[in-house]
Order: structure tokens, then C-alpha cells, then sequence
């Protein structure tokens, strides 16, 4: 038995088989594999507007995968994950104080 076998939970007892409305690993890989070809085909060429995306709607593994497509395209990937969990952390209390009341 290896490492990982160790920590490996049954598919019962994991979050993502419970909750589908939540995002798992695979979400953010499936951006990272189609999202070149999709900004392809959406004849999208700024390097500055595909890192965004790829930032944005894939983070760390759509970042890794912007270092593919050149430095100007990784660093504004980068940039965009920072500033999207940035607006998360100071958005998400302000909304849920607004919802909760």
C-alpha cells in the first residue's frame, strides 16, 4: 500500500459525491485542457485577455497552463487568480451580512 492509498477516502465519503453544486478538481482541470482551444476559437489573441480567463476560471492549474502560452499571458493569469480571491474575501462578508441581515 502506498502514501496516497493511506488518505484515499471511499467515494461515499466525499464532499463533491454529497454536494455537486460545489466545484471539484476537475472543474479547474477541464478549463485548464479546453481553455486554449476554446480562446482559439473565439479568436481571442490578447495574451493579456487569455491569462485573464485563465486565471480566473481555472486558477492554479489554468496558471501553470498560461506559462505555456507565454510570460505575458502566465503573469496576468497570475494576476487574476490574486485579485479574484482578493474580491472574494473582501466581497463574500459584505454580501452574506446583506443576505443574513
Amino acid at each position: 500500500m502506498n502514501f496516497v492509498a493511506l488518505f484515499r477516502l471511499p467515494a461515499s465519503d466525499c464532499w463533491t459525491s454529497q454536494l455537486s453544486s460545489k466545484p471539484n478538481r476537475h472543474d479547474f482541470t477541464k478549463g485548464a485542457a479546453v481553455g486554449p482551444w476554446l480562446l482559439d476559437k473565439l479568436r481571442i489573441s490578447d495574451p493579456m485577455a487569455q491569462g485573464l480567463a485563465m486565471g480566473v476560471s481555472s486558477h492554479g492549474i489554468g496558471t501553470g497552463r498560461a506559462v505555456y502560452m507565454g510570460e505575458v499571458a502566465a503573469a496576468f493569469s497570475g494576476l487574476a487568480m490574486g485579485l479574484n480571491g482578493l474580491a472574494t474575501a473582501v466581497m463574500l462578508p459584505l454580501l452574506w451580512s446583506w443576505w443574513i441581515g
